[in-house]
């Protein structure tokens, strides 16, 4: 009868360290764990360096401020179109002209305040300089003043000009706020490959992750495994002197 229960029960434990063989198989990591753990590490594919990821956070937040800055200077500049097109209208008196020139004056006064922008007291258009993310990827950080020039003049003196032309040509006006608009594009270019290279940093988190999970659970099954075997051996061990006594005692 003990013999028999001890039969059934090491059925049981084999069926166990057959299934759990073959979860380590199917836990989808070749080669032992420890050896992989260090590919995982010289691949570059363990966790984000935090440095890597800050800097990579801080030209995000910087491109935003960048992009809200050119948002507004060119809501500022189509207000400022349609001022000079209220200007160049015939019925408009002298009186009425002086309105408006007051009116573009607090506009370019405004749009100068966008062009002097500042972050962490350091002027967001006075030279071009870069942020280091990791060992070796640059982006720019700041941008020169060839932002906020034309042909070489800085746009607000280019504004007091239209401010004080009785007869302002509204396609040269135009001109101005296509170059803020292409700037404004070259710097969102510059953002999106900075979100692009966020998510690639995001991704190869995810890997690692995801790595580690099936890692610990290829863990728990190695020594689910171990504990089976050594169940499975003790047990084989005490049938062995079961069957030796039964045999003396038969004999």
């Amino acid at each position: 009868m003990i013999l028999s229960q001890n039969i059934t029960y090491i059925n049981n434990l084999q069926s166990k360290i057959e299934n759990t063989i073959k979860k380590i198989n199917n836990s989808g990591i070749e080669n032992t764990t420890e050896n992989l753990f260090h590919k995982f590490k010289n691949d570059n594919f363990q966790a984000i360096k935090e440095i890597e990821l800050k800097g990579i956070e801080s030209a995000e937040m910087k491109y935003q401020k960048y992009d809200n800055i050119f948002n507004s200077m060119n809501t500022k500049l189509n207000n400022f179109r349609e001022l000079l097109l209220e200007k160049n209208t015939d019925t408009i008196n002298k009186n009425g002209i002086e309105i408006i020139n007051i009116e573009l004056s607090v506009l370019k006064e405004t749009f100068e305040n966008l062009t002097n922008s500042e972050d962490k007291n350091e002027k967001l258009f006075e030279h071009t300089s870069e942020l280091l993310i990791g060992d070796n990827i640059k982006v720019p950080r700041t941008f020169g003043l060839d932002y906020i020039k034309i042909g070489g003049i800085e746009i607000t003196e280019l504004l007091e000009n239209f401010i004080n032309d009785d007869n302002p040509n509204l396609d040269k006006f135009d001109k101005i706020i296509d170059f803020i608009s292409i700037k404004r594009s070259e710097v969102g270019a510059r953002w999106n490959g900075v979100k692009s290279m966020k998510s690639i940093y995001e991704n190869q988190q995810f890997t690692e992750n995801e790595f580690m999970s099936k890692k610990y659970k290829l863990e728990e099954s190695i020594m689910e495994l171990n504990d089976l075997t050594v169940n499975y051996e003790a047990l084989m061990k005490t049938i062995a002197k079961i069957s030796t006594l039964s045999l003396v005692n038969y004999m």
